[in-house]
């Protein structure tokens, strides 16, 4: 894990993309580190900018959603006691990005598990226990793999029949 100057910001995040995150890059603690030279850690470094002056800054309570995160050191000469502010518009981004990530892996892994033999709902419970996912998102992730699975099955369609008479 890339470890930083201690710099903190706090971005408003889903409570089940922060049990998938730290469940998928194992870590525990009160902080996230990201990981080094990850696709979401670079899009997290580009989306930090400088405070602005003008902008008045206040901390946001966003209860469950608040998720609390280190800032890395990085190589691209951007230092961290300076450019340490995502504004409203680029946590979103942010979380887009998060959410298509955990669900690229959710449906790797459910597929996947599915292919080996598994029943369907036994491949939610399987993929919460490798992630340690809390059980009360388990309706939301049963639901998600039906509509993977509705995506995925092939389509049949009628045949219109034109009458010209």
């Amino acid at each position: 894990m890339l470890q930083g100057p201690g710099i903190f910001i706090e971005i408003k995040l889903d409570p089940y993309l922060q049990e998938f995150l730290r469940g998928y890059f194992d870590q525990n603690g009160n902080v996230f580190y990201w990981p080094k030279n990850h696709d979401i850690t670079r899009r997290f470094i580009s989306l930090l900018r400088p405070k602005s002056e003008n902008i008045k800054y206040t901390k946001p309570d966003n209860g469950d959603w608040s998720f609390r995160v280190d800032i890395p050191y990085n190589t691209a000469g951007r230092n961290p006691f300076i450019v340490n502010y995502l504004s409203r518009d680029n946590n979103k981004l942010l979380a887009k990005r998060i959410k298509e990530f955990a669900d690229m892996v959710f449906h790797e892994d459910v597929i996947a598990h599915r292919i080996a033999g598994w029943e369907y709902k036994d491949c939610v419970l399987i993929f919460m226990d490798d992630y340690n996912i809390s059980s009360k998102y388990y309706d939301r992730l049963l639901k998600d793999f039906q509509r993977l699975r509705n995506n995925l099955r092939q389509k049949k369609y009628r045949k219109k029949i034109h009458s010209f008479n």
